[in-house]
């Protein structure tokens, strides 16, 4: 597919026109390029967009470690604990004993203590 094609699904998928599965892009292709945007805008101090596109990412890939993770830590950011909690349970069912699931807990015992 020319880049200029990509480029256009890309663009239609994180406006909300187009699902990925419409768009005919693999699954792990619109995953991979919603964590390497939202990272990027993390990146650029832009949390509200990399929020857009991690909870885009969350809706093809509810089990993906790394969005739910950064969701919660963008929640805590945002002074929102409550929000956080419920990325932190999610995390918990998708990856118990995961590095990144101790870590986002220990961020919101230390935001809400």
């Amino acid at each position: 597919m020319p880049i200029r094609i990509r480029a256009l699904i890309f663009t239609l998928i994180l406006a909300g026109a187009v699902s990925p599965a419409l768009a005919n892009v693999p699954q792990s292709n619109s995953t991979d390029m919603l964590m390497r945007g939202a990272k990027q805008w993390i990146a650029k101090e832009r949390p509200d967009l990399a929020e857009n596109m991690l909870k885009k990412l969350i809706l093809i890939d509810p089990s993906s470690e790394e969005a739910l993770y950064m969701l919660g830590n963008i929640e805590l950011r945002k002074g929102k604990p409550d929000e956080a909690l419920n990325y932190l349970r999610s995390l918990e069912q998708v990856a118990p004993n995961s590095a990144r699931t101790r870590e986002l807990d220990l961020s919101y015992r230390l935001a809400t203590s």
